[in-house]
């Protein structure tokens, strides 16, 4: 899960140091990674600088770059918003829907810590099931021809190595 949220970082701050050295600002490389890492926390997000940093440039008159850097927060967070339910699922085994899911409940229930919190105690109760230790739902099921299917696309084989669609 981490190296799923440090490529989610990585990501982020590429589409950072493009955005900013196509409007010119300087130093946008050390900018991207300082804004990257503020992306990475919880509660805190890319625009707790970006938003702020917009709204000054636009009170201050440079309508330009206060209108940039408002647009390129909302890029930035839409692709976030895309990728993460993706390389998030993938990298636990869990489809990207169901991840969403769990990211959503954990924010409105529990806040910024809620974000974490939930996709881990998910992906700890599908691990859980799977192993056959609980039995809270059923991960598997039978297409009408009699093919046994999962309902996680992606499931983990007991080397670790990912295995798509059927059993």
């Amino acid at each position: 899960m981490l190296g799923a949220y440090f490529l989610i970082m990585c990501i982020t701050c590429c589409e950072l140091l493009i955005f900013l050295s196509i409007f010119g600002v300087r130093n946008a490389l050390a900018i991207s990674v300082i804004i990257a890492v503020f992306d990475i926390l919880p509660a805190v997000g890319t625009g707790a600088i970006v938003i702020p940093w917009g709204i000054i440039n636009l009170i201050n008159g440079n309508i330009k770059l206060g209108i940039e850097l408002l647009c390129m927060y909302v890029i930035v967070t839409v692709v976030r918003n895309v990728i993460e339910p993706k390389l998030v699922g993938k990298t636990i085994g869990v489809h990207p829907v169901l991840m969403l899911m769990s990211i959503y409940c954990g924010a409105s229930i529990f806040g910024a810590l809620g974000i974490i919190i939930m996709p881990f105690t998910f992906m700890v109760v599908k691990n859980l099931n799977d192993e056959g230790l609980i039995n809270i739902f059923r991960s598997d099921y039978y297409e009408p021809d009699g093919t046994k299917r999962s309902i996680f696309p992606f499931k983990l084989k007991k080397d670790g190595k990912e295995k798509h669609g059927k059993d």
